[in-house]
């Protein structure tokens, strides 16, 4: 457990993300304005973006833009389960938001999709390290009133291709307090799943290690796999439906009675 730990943690220190790439994307409103960001992703009819100047990321109406150009690479998912990469463009439109995307797959290979069939856009990199994402919350809080100690640890890290992915996720709590028993938990998990042949189908595997000191687990592991189809993603909505099997073991603290 600790050497899982210690090894995503590193990974999540180390690797340059995503959101250090260069802001050279630009989206031209409607309206005339002309923004110079990073575009991070697409969903549904809204647009987020990164701006040098704004510390959060933005949230930009899909409606109200005229177009975009980006030389960038992104990663397009379509309803019917192709999934595409390459640079992203759209053709200009005077008076409607764009109806299209184009997608630059190689010099003299492009892609043109209607807008509603991408579910999902999100930025990506040819380089290994910058296709990693990942993020790390933590927080403490420690009362003297009843010597009260609460801490707790979310973390998790990803790595998109075009055909699989492949994660990992650590969280940890720790609570004490005076007249009570102290409580930990702790659980790291590795998940993965690539595309089939066939479009919209997919399988997947897991791996979960689980400490807890209130259930009374010394280690409980899990591991599984299976097979799902996606019956419905339009961006908004997904459904998908997963069969598979799992196998668990679990080891208990050994109690003492007085």
């Amino acid at each position: 457990m600790k050497i899982g730990l210690a090894l995503l943690c590193a990974a999540m220190v180390f690797a340059p993300p995503l959101l250090g790439r260069e802001k050279t994307d630009i989206i031209v409103m409607k309206n005339g304005d002309r923004i110079t960001c990073e575009i991070k992703g697409l969903r549904s009819n809204t647009l987020y973006i990164s701006v040098d100047y704004i510390l959060s990321t933005l949230s930009v109406d899909w409606s109200k833009v005229d177009h975009v150009e980006s030389k960038q690479l992104f990663l397009f998912r379509t309803q019917d389960g192709t999934v595409y990469t390459g640079e992203l463009s759209t053709p200009k439109t005077p008076s409607q938001r764009p109806k299209q995307i184009e997608i630059l797959e190689a010099p003299e290979s492009k892609v043109t999709l209607e807008r509603a069939q991408v579910v999902a856009m999100n930025e990506t990199s040819a380089n290994f390290w910058q296709r990693l994402n990942g993020q790390i919350g933590t927080g403490l809080t420690y009362s003297k009133g009843n010597d009260s100690t609460q801490y707790n640890l979310n973390s998790n890290i990803t790595y998109p291709q075009e055909r699989w992915s492949a994660g990992a996720s650590y969280s940890s709590t720790f609570n004490s307090n005076t007249g009570a028993s102290t409580s930990k938990r702790n659980e790291l998990a590795f998940s993965t799943q690539r595309l089939m042949r066939w479009n919209n189908w997919q399988y997947m595997g897991l791996a979960d290690f689980l400490q807890s000191s209130v259930q009374g687990i010394r280690l409980q592991n899990t591991f599984g796999g299976g097979i799902g189809r996606i019956i419905k993603n339009t961006g908004r909505t997904s459904f998908i439906v997963y069969g598979g099997l799992a196998w668990q073991q679990i080891n208990y603290h050994a109690f003492v009675r007085a």
